[in-house]
């Protein structure tokens, strides 16, 4: 019976996730999700489904009624997926403890690789990497090829300065997999850029400029946000390539290091007329 409620929730879910995904139809939901509500009010899956659109609406202190009140109806069978969504609540209302407040208590309910998945996921958004890297460790345990994992994992011992070895196997563990997909994934595109920035901090110029490289080959709107053209710019100045850093520095836009960009852009132009 408790198999067959769990999976009632997970099916009004995505079924509630997947119709906002694609149309942008709420008070068709909300009126759907109310005649549920109307019908059965002890009906928990569909007073935390409505939660979700509330919170999709910026509704949040409605969100957090609904999901309360779910997780009460509960409480004799308690369920991960509601302490989950309301930490996914919280989240948007940038409430850092309450976050990872519920996501423990999902944790508690159902430890298994699902809920570490969030919990390392909740962590690495909110930069907590030392608490990413220790769920990160704990969720390999059960799942060994996940690329998400190995990414998140990767760039927190980069962010908290762990050895060189530790941060490449993961990135690289990470792209592996993500190469598998035919498709290029934005994972992938982050991926390549961790991995940019990896070799970019060691002044290892080439192996950065191929990693930032694979990014600027795919037109992907990354670019601008990573200030792409910056970073491979200074790659080509202090690797001595004027002509290419003068190429990549004319096209950064952003106020990101701009006066770095002017200079750089200034001296690439001295050092070409020099030589």
């Amino acid at each position: 019976m408790i198999g067959q409620i769990k999976l009632s929730i997970v099916l009004l879910i995505l079924f509630c996730s997947n119709l906002i995904a694609q149309v942008e139809q709420n008070d068709t939901l909300l009126h759907f999700f109310n005649e549920r509500i109307s019908e059965n009010p002890r009906n928990s899956a569909a007073i935390a489904s409505r939660a979700f659109i509330y919170a999709n609406l910026k509704e949040y202190k409605k969100a957090l009624k609904d999901i309360d009140r779910a997780i009460e109806l509960r409480k004799e069978s308690p369920t991960d997926t509601f302490h989950i969504f309301k930490a996914e609540i919280h989240l948007m209302l940038g409430q850092e403890k309450s976050v990872l407040t519920e996501a423990k208590k999902a944790l508690e309910i159902n430890y298994g690789p699902r809920t570490l998945f969030y919990i390392l996921e909740f962590a690495f958004v909110l930069e907590q990497y030392d608490l990413c890297i220790e769920y990160a460790n704990e969720y390999l345990q059960f799942v060994r090829d996940n690329e998400k994992v190995y990414y998140y994992r990767g760039s927190s011992l980069m962010k908290g300065g762990a050895l060189d070895s530790l941060i490449i196997y993961d990135l690289q563990k990470a792209l592996k997999l993500t190469e598998q997909e035919t498709d290029t994934s934005r994972l992938k595109l982050y991926t390549y850029f961790q991995l940019g920035r990896f070799f970019h901090k060691r002044m290892q110029w080439d192996s950065a400029i191929s990693y930032y490289n694979r990014i600027l080959n795919t037109d992907d709107s990354l670019v601008e946000e990573m200030n792409l053209f910056y970073e491979v710019g200074e790659c080509y100045f202090y690797s001595h390539k004027y002509d290419k850093a003068i190429t990549m520095l004319s096209m950064h836009t952003s106020i990101y290091k701009w006066h770095n960009n002017l200079y750089l852009l200034g001296r690439s132009n001295e050092y070409l007329v020099s030589y």
